[in-house]
């Protein structure tokens, strides 16, 4: 899914099942290292898919999926 990795999908769509999760659900749900996880979450970030909540930095919120993939189909034309 434009340039993700398998793990880079499985995370963002947790998230967005869930409307956004901490790294350690999301590490059980997935059961992924905690490192990787932080890493993936990293990719997505950079790609304007997910956001860390401001009150909470372990909370993972997604972006909305329209305004996401938008941008993602934006810079891939560029």
């Amino acid at each position: 899914m434009l340039g993700l990795d398998g793990l880079e999908e499985s995370v963002y769509r947790q998230i967005l099942r869930t409307s956004g999760q901490r790294v350690h659900e999301l590490t059980a749900a997935l059961d992924a290292e905690e490192s990787t996880v932080r890493e993936a979450i990293g990719r997505l970030a950079d790609m304007a898919l997910i956001r860390r909540s401001w009150q909470d930095e372990d909370l993972v919120l997604p972006i909305s999926p329209e305004v996401a993939v938008g941008a993602l189909l934006a810079d891939q034309e560029e």
